[in-house]
């Protein structure tokens, strides 16, 4: 089975952001015979990396809907 997980995350306080809020996709890939993945696990170390990478805290990554990336991403 070939599975796509998408998270969208909004990033508050980055400089790389000028400071306003910013946003993020991740897709990751899976290709697997059975579909068990601990979601909220991947997300919390997705939130590490991120905060790492833009460096703000890990408070200032949030996990969002797509519907809500996407309303905040369109004009991109």
């Amino acid at each position: 089975m070939n599975c796509t997980v998408s998270m969208h995350y909004k990033i508050i306080g980055s400089e790389m952001f000028n400071f306003e809020d910013g946003y993020m996709e991740i897709n990751v890939d899976y290709f697997t015979k059975s579909l068990d993945l601990d979601l909220d696990k991947i997300a919390d170390k997705q939130k590490k990396g991120i905060a790492d990478m833009f460096h703000v805290a890990e408070e200032n990554v949030i996990l969002i809907s797509r519907t809500e990336y996407e309303e905040n991403t369109q004009d991109e």
